[in-house]
């Protein structure tokens, strides 16, 4: 009894609802180390020491190359390249990864500056149109067996026979219908 009192007395003064805030839990739990309630497991580990020696070990050395392929500069990371040359660096990633050929007309290798480099037939192999690459190649098929014509895409076999991609595509996932436009089809 003694207990409740005290409880309903202690709760009575600060639960009155002008003395609540509505908070996140990620909010209540900042307020505890706000207000010193509790220390911070890592607060003897200097963060911000720990956050740039991962910084360190993720910078990627880079070398930005004229398209002749004659070296221009290295850089230490890509953020101090896109800084120095104003060129994203989105762009100069996507050209290291290889989903680009250049960024800011300049060629991107990984790694520390060879005086040139062999861009033999790096330009043309970006010349393969993206439905050589990407598309998916089917073949045109007659009743008898015997193949008609090859397409590099779906959309190309579908102008060239006056059909809609639709009835194509149906005819290539649909197991019970393999033919559109009276002839059968096939990826290749």
């Amino acid at each position: 009894m003694v207990t409740l009192f005290l409880c309903q007395l202690i709760l009575g003064r600060f639960s009155h609802y002008k003395n609540l805030v509505l908070v996140t839990s990620t909010e209540k739990q900042k307020r505890i180390y706000t207000r010193k309630r509790t220390v911070s497991c890592f607060s003897w580990l200097d963060m911000k020491a720990i956050a740039q020696k991962n910084l360190e070990r993720k910078k990627q050395k880079v070398t930005q190359y004229y398209k002749t392929g004659k070296s221009k500069r290295s850089f230490p990371s890509i953020k101090e390249a896109a800084e120095y040359t104003g060129i994203s660096r989105s762009n100069i990633s996507a050209v290291l990864k290889g989903a680009q050929q250049t960024a800011g007309g300049f060629v991107w290798r990984k790694g520390n500056s060879k005086r040139k480099i062999n861009l033999e037939g790096y330009f043309d192999q970006w010349k393969v149109g993206y439905k050589e690459k990407r598309g998916i190649k089917i073949k045109q098929v007659s009743k008898n067996g015997k193949t008609i014509k090859v397409f590099p895409s779906i959309t190309d076999a579908a102008r060239a026979d006056s059909i809609t991609f639709a009835s194509i595509w149906r005819a290539l996932k649909k197991p019970g219908q393999k033919q559109a436009g009276g002839s059968f089809w096939h990826k290749r």
